[in-house]
């Protein structure tokens, strides 16, 4: 047998794939015959032999229910023909049979009819109800153990039932199969038609007409490198993904040796040096995703080891992409996502435009042609080697349908089109896009494309609209003619303000809709002011799959993973720009309430619900916190798409892309900063509290929010509001207390400590229930008119009563301070200060000048010096350090965010900013120590970190002092002496590096010591854990007399510890 590497030298590309995947099967311990039947190796469908199905009327049932029942039918039939000798016999042997699975059955007499007939009633009865039972309880055990499934049935049984719940089609145009396998079989023809051979040629011509409008660019060289860390850091990307034909998995793939990815690196570079592409790689399957209107979406599961391979591809091309793309183009490029789009809407409609054409093209990524994209790469300037690729991948491809569980008869091949699932798909879309705004478009008219839907709108007010609107969709239809594009006129619109007649005649020109809202990308944008709504948002649809999700039985966190993907997901996609409605939210709540009664009893505040088990359970909350993300990242990253962008739009503030972030941040009367970079407040000091966007994490702007809302929500709670004392005799009531002032809070931390004790009694007390008479008749199963008493002789006790009053229970009590007020009595809370400010910073500027001051002096004599950075935190006040053998500084901030690795990171910005003011004239290298490895990734790649903004400055800065001739070398340190075996950088001695170290972690932490001396913040920590102790000591009192409560009122009524009368229990045991 040939080996790999002479496979690849001959160019055989398919044989030494064939090979890989053989050996990468017996690597994973694969049990495979022969060479001939492994994953490498094209197949054919083929007809799947099945028994005949059992399924009856009742569905599947087993041997022994089906005996039962025909039994059951026979000795019914009996009763009535009780003469009928074929049907005695029959029933004769049914029972004989039956004792295979009911040994114990007595005998039988047939003539006894009506006795029977009761006792197989019964008999069968009860079968079906355990198979059942069963049944369900092994569907939701399979269920709990995947989220994946469990999401899936959920989503696949609410749209049933919601569809279920509409008005059935009219007969006329319910004209698609409804069977899986008949729909399969009409709607692969339609789309094997579509792909099919254009009809005619494409005009090379024209298009070549319409190229010119780019400008020709030079060939990229193709340098492309394809390394084993490349290729599995894309498969660690598609985790979950579905397999190709080959049914090799991304999961199986990362469970491969080193030396199977250093032989699929070297396949996958000879694949893009020389444009050959395996024939098992050709063949995808095409899975169709039903639509509305009878139609569906082919989507294509290529295999895995091309799609990698293509992920990898489109990362290295970034740079040659940015090179020519312009801002009209969106969509499969970082910065020109769904929110740049909406963006780029947003900030038009906010200049005053509100006239605009809507495109939408039909199959738009099932009308393309491989040869015009080729030429159009060419023009493009792409390498070489993707034409070839591209080329290679599409000649005598083969796809096979799938829809449900059915597959087609055999695989198809497609004259034309590119596939929906391929990672280059996308990035073949964007090339066209860009390439019709520069053909379409002019000074006159904006636009932009998005994968296959398109807006343009005139660049200025004033009677021109509908001529240059007019321009641009001549061009824009020649366009669609030289490539074979369709728009479809009932998916077009003309988009004009209510009352407006200026795209009237151009409207029954081309014949498109007229709307008073822009529909796009799932957003609708009023044109009469300035509200946008989620599209096509079925309400509906959410509460069916909380139903469902509640029939599922899932323990908490597995119940909240579906929650987030099934309901916070399809509400807050859009969060900064769209939301549910106020109304609907509320539905939503009570809905997300209902399903959390499978963990708690209905009377839990949802205060303490949320204080216990976090806020991410309040859909209020959520929206709030995704809208601020959403704003948080639109001011980080406004969009690259503005490089190329008019200056009107290049400079519009960044937060008109986000109504409602700001819609947020009014509503908690927070306030951005005039210049959009600062989130302001005003706490319960009056003091103006800043959070700067970029330089902070988002973990401190959370806090806030969740401060706030659980000071709202705990002035709200009914328990604190009123009253609720009974005012009958004899009852055991709780203590009589005025409820807090408006500006009080507490710390409510012992009930998250306790939220998940082992104790259900503690459980409960965390959430504040348990421990009453109510509770214990309903757990206790006791008559709603059974007379309960208090340990202390009074009647019906309540949680308070038991807990603070009632005499029994001074001993469960001893040591806790009495409550104050109904917060302390009855939800547990103890009252602590609102989360104080930070330290006042130092003077930064001298700072700056003694750094700059000993790095010259250190340069002076010697090529280089060594230094060391570290950063230190407790009790959210921190420090930094920068330290040298001759010298040591430290310093801290007044930001709010005091953590330990922002101060790794300032202080590598602190010493670069004083390398860059004070240090001109020097020149030499700096080595600099720092024991954060994360600090150090942070400078690499700034983008996408909580410190964005900090992390690009110290970036640029290294860049700069670079360029002047200082060179700046970072170095990883392993903190506090750890790892004895790392070796030291070149030009250092390892335990002189560990002494810089530890240096700067002494100076670092000397610094923070004195900032905390007198801190509030050092004080705020101090009684926090005070606070979380009482609320600790105060739940397991609850849990403790809650249970000396019960064993009170199972003594009182003579029950055991389950409910069931003491006599029963005994019998039973």
């Amino acid at each position: 047998m040939p080996s790999f590497d002479r496979l690849l030298q001959e160019g055989e590309v398919d044989l030494a794939w064939e090979l890989l995947s053989w050996k990468g099967e017996l690597a994973l311990g694969a049990e495979i015959p022969d060479r001939y039947h492994h994953r490498g190796l094209c197949w054919d469908p083929v007809a799947k032999n099945t028994a005949q199905s059992k399924a009856g009327r009742a569905g599947h049932e087993s041997r022994h229910l089906r005996l039962l029942r025909r039994l059951r039918g026979q000795l019914f039939q009996l009763r009535a023909q009780p003469h009928c000798p074929q049907l005695r016999n029959r029933a004769s042997q049914s029972v004989a049979k039956l004792r295979e699975f009911n040994p114990g059955l007595p005998y039988i007499d047939l003539s006894h009819y009506n006795e029977n007939a009761e006792w197989i009633e019964e008999l069968y009865t009860n079968q079906a109800a355990r198979e059942k039972r069963d049944r369900i309880n092994t569907w939701r055990q399979d269920m709990a153990a995947s989220h994946k499934s469990t999401v899936s049935w959920i989503r696949r049984a609410a749209a049933t039932a919601l569809a279920l719940e509409q008005a059935p089609p009219e007969v006329q145009r319910s004209t698609s199969a409804v069977h899986p396998a008949r729909l399969l079989q009409q709607h692969s023809h339609i789309w094997t038609t579509k792909w099919a051979a254009p009809e005619r040629p494409l005009d090379t011509v024209a298009l070549d007409r319409l190229l010119a409008s780019l400008p020709p660019r030079p060939e990229h060289d193709g340098s492309l490198s394809f390394t084993p860390e490349i290729l599995i850091a894309a498969t660690r990307r598609m985790r979950g993904k579905s397999p190709g034909p080959d049914q090799w998995t991304p999961e199986l793939l990362l469970r491969l040796p080193a030396k199977w990815w250093a032989a699929l690196a070297n396949l996958w570079q000879h694949i893009w040096q020389h444009g050959q592409v395996p024939q098992t790689w050709r063949r995808s399957i095409v899975v169709l995703l039903e639509k509305p209107n009878n139609e569906c979406r082919p989507i294509s599961l290529c295999s895995v080891l091309w799609r990698l391979g293509a992920r990898a591809i489109n990362k290295q091309l970034r740079g040659w992409i940015s090179d020519w793309l312009g801002h009209e183009a969106l969509g499969a490029a970082p910065g020109r996502g769904t929110q740049d789009a909406h963006a780029r809407i947003l900030i038009a409609r906010a200049a005053g435009h509100r006239h605009y054409v809507k495109q939408d093209i039909s199959a738009f990524f099932d009308s393309l042609q491989v040869p015009a994209l080729c030429m159009l790469l060419q023009r493009l300037g792409a390498p070489s080697q993707l034409q070839r690729l591209i080329s290679a991948f599409y000649q005598h491809s083969l796809r096979l349908f799938k829809h449900d569980r059915y597959f087609a008869a055999s695989w198809v091949k497609a004259g034309k089109g590119i596939m929906q699932g391929c990672p280059l798909s996308p990035t073949l879309a964007l090339m066209v896009s860009h390439f019709w705004a520069k053909a379409c478009l002019s000074d006159g008219c904006r636009g932009l494309m998005f994968i296959d839907d398109r807006v343009f709108w005139p660049s200025a007010q004033g009677p021109r609209i509908a001529t240059e609107l007019q321009l641009a969709l001549q061009k824009s239809m020649h366009f669609d003619s030289v490539w074979g594009f369709t728009c479809k006129p009932s998916k077009c619109a003309m988009v004009q303000p209510d009352g407006s007649r200026v795209l009237d005649q151009l409207a029954a020109v081309f014949q498109y809709g007229r709307e008073t809202c822009l529909e796009f990308l799932g957003l609708t944008f009023s044109m009469q002011d300035s509200t946008v709504s989620l599209l096509k948002f079925k309400f509906r649809l959410l509460q069916l799959r909380l139903r469902y999700l509640r029939a599922m039985r899932l323990p908490m966190r597995a119940a909240f993973l579906v929650l987030q993907a099934l309901i916070y997901s399809t509400m807050t996609w859009a969060a900064g720009v769209a939301l549910p409605e106020e109304g609907q939210l509320r539905d939503l709540k009570l809905d997300i309430r209902v399903t959390l009664q499978a963990f708690f009893t209905n009377e839990a505040p949802s205060t303490l619900i949320h204080a216990a088990h976090g806020f991410h359970w309040d859909p209020f909350w959520l929206v709030a916190w995704r809208s601020l993300q959403t704003a948080l990242r639109m001011c980080n990253r406004p969009g690259l798409w503005r490089d190329t962008a008019g200056l009107d739009e290049a400079t519009a503030p960044w937060y008109i892309a986000v109504p409602k972030a700001v819609h947020t941040l009014s509503d908690l009367d927070w306030h951005l900063s005039p210049d959009g970079k600062q989130i302001w407040r005003r706490d319960d000091q009056g003091r103006t509290r800043h959070f700067w966007i970029g330089c902070e994490s988002p973990r401190i702007l959370q806090a806030w929010l969740r401060e706030e809302f659980q000071h709202r929500q705990v002035h709200a709670c009914g328990r604190v509001k009123r009253n609720y004392h009974r005012t009958e005799e004899d009852l055991a009531t709780g203590l009589v207390l005025p409820a807090p002032g408006a500006q009080v809070r507490y710390a409510f931390r012992g009930h998250a400590a306790l939220a998940h004790h082992d104790s259900l009694d503690v459980r409960r007390a965390a959430v504040g229930t348990g421990a009453t008479a109510w509770y214990h008749r309903c757990r206790l199963r006791l008559a709603k008119d059974a007379v309960i008493t208090c340990m202390c002789g009074k009647l019906t006790p309540s949680r308070p009563h038991v807990l603070w009053t009632c005499e029994a229970t001074h001993l469960a009590r001893a040591g806790l301070s009495p409550p104050a007020d109904r917060v302390q009595e009855r939800l547990f809370g103890y009252r602590i200060l609102e989360f104080p400010a930070s330290p006042p910073a130092f003077d930064m500027d001298d700072f700056y000048e003694e750094i700059g001051d000993y790095v010259t002096a250190g340069l002076r004599d010697q090529s280089s010096l060594w230094l060391a950075t570290d950063g230190s935190s407790k009790d959210d006040v921190g420090a930094a350090a920068i330290v040298g053998s001759a010298f040591e500084l430290a310093t801290g901030d007044s930001l709010e965010d005091q953590c330990a690795f922002r101060y790794e990171l300032m202080a590598l910005l602190w010493l670069l900013r004083g390398l860059w003011r004070h240090c001109a004239a020097c020149s030499g290298t700096l080595h600099v120590l720092c024991d954060c490895q994360a600090a150090i990734a942070v400078l690499d790649r700034p983008a996408g970190s909580d410190y964005e903004v900090m992390a690009a400055e110290a970036a640029s800065l290294l860049q700069r002092l670079r360029g002047r001739g200082l060179e700046f070398r970072l170095h990883w340190i392993p903190s506090h002496d750890k790892k004895p075996q790392w070796v030291p950088p070149d030009g250092i001695q390892g335990p002189r590096a560990r002494a810089l170290n530890a240096k700067a972690d002494a100076a670092a932490n000397a610094c923070r010591n004195r900032r905390s001396n007198g801190s509030a913040r050092v004080a705020w920590h101090r009684a926090l854990r005070q606070a979380t102790d009482w609320e600790t000591s105060t739940i397991l009192a609850v849990a403790k007399v809650s249970a000396m409560l019960s064993e009170h009122i199972q003594s009182e009524h003579g029950l055991s510890a389950d409910g069931e009368p003491r006599e029963a229990a005994a019998a039973g045991g």
